[in-house]
């Protein structure tokens, strides 16, 4: 740490000092702090002092072998339980009706933090996702209408508002309706 301090002190020194001349000794100093900077020595021995406290070897391998520290072994890894906790995929089964048994519309109402609509978003929003499961969102009356005359069944409906629902010509069973806000669903 001290020959990079000097280094660097010669070196603003020499920046500091702009009219004087650059001498030939002077310049080696400030090009080579660099290549002792990083050397900070503990001790210097003498050779002489090394010879007297070695000793005779008995084999090849003695002084390495005492000069190796051992590692102690590491504690096997602990497996933890697993914790998470497994997602109920949305199942639609034919018995889920469009109509209550009163006349009203079946649904479930879902709130902003509710899981299963943030999953149902998740599963909207992802290209991947909608790729992998074969799916297909249809946003409007009208494209739903049309899908639904075209043969195709809906899964799954979200919206925020009963008379959207009411309009459409919805098969009676097979179909799950959700109910959420209106800022939950635009995107």
């Amino acid at each position: 740490m001290t020959m990079l301090l000097s280094g660097i002190r010669m070196t603003i020194k020499y920046l500091q000092s702009s009219n004087q001349r650059m001498t030939v000794s002077y310049l080696p100093r400030v090009q080579n702090y660099s290549d002792w900077f990083h050397r900070q020595p503990k001790r210097i021995v003498n050779e002489e002092e090394l010879l007297e406290y070695a000793e005779a070897a008995d084999g090849p391998n003695e002084f390495l072998e005492s000069d190796k520290k051992i590692k102690p072994t590491r504690a096997p890894l602990k497996v933890r339980p697993n914790k998470r906790h497994i997602k109920k995929k949305l199942k639609v089964t034919p018995s889920d009706t469009k109509f209550k048994e009163d006349g009203s519309l079946n649904f479930i109402e879902l709130t902003e933090t509710d899981r299963t609509l943030t999953t149902l978003m998740m599963s909207v929003r992802s290209r991947k996702t909608r790729g992998r499961n074969s799916k297909v969102v249809l946003e409007g009356a009208r494209m739903i209408n049309d899908a639904i005359d075209a043969g195709l069944t809906p899964e799954i409906i979200l919206f925020s508002r009963n008379p959207d629902i009411e309009k459409l010509s919805l098969p009676q069973s097979g179909v799950k309706l959700f109910k959420a806000p209106y800022r939950a669903i635009q995107t």
